[in-house]
């Protein structure tokens, strides 16, 4: 008979709440939902996701933000 290994104990600790999204990640995953690409890899995807962030105008970009503004409540100013 194998003997009982002792229960560690690990004290709980309540995490941090989550990060507020950044706009390349809301733009990110709004991507993936319209696109879901099926048979590529995770960090394929996210690396393409980048290269057509990084392609946008800024004019784009600030579109995403207002978007991403939107959702969060947030004002512009209170984000940074």
């Amino acid at each position: 008979m194998k003997p009982i290994k002792p229960i560690r104990f690990v004290p709980y600790v309540e995490k941090d709440r989550k990060k507020r999204v950044n706009v390349f990640i809301y733009f990110r995953n709004v991507m993936i939902s319209r696109y879901r690409p099926t048979i590529m890899n995770t960090s394929v995807c996210s690396r393409m996701m980048l290269e057509k962030w990084n392609a946008l105008p800024e004019t784009e970009k600030n579109k995403w933000r207002e978007k991403l503004y939107t959702i969060q409540s947030l004002s512009p100013q209170s984000a940074l």
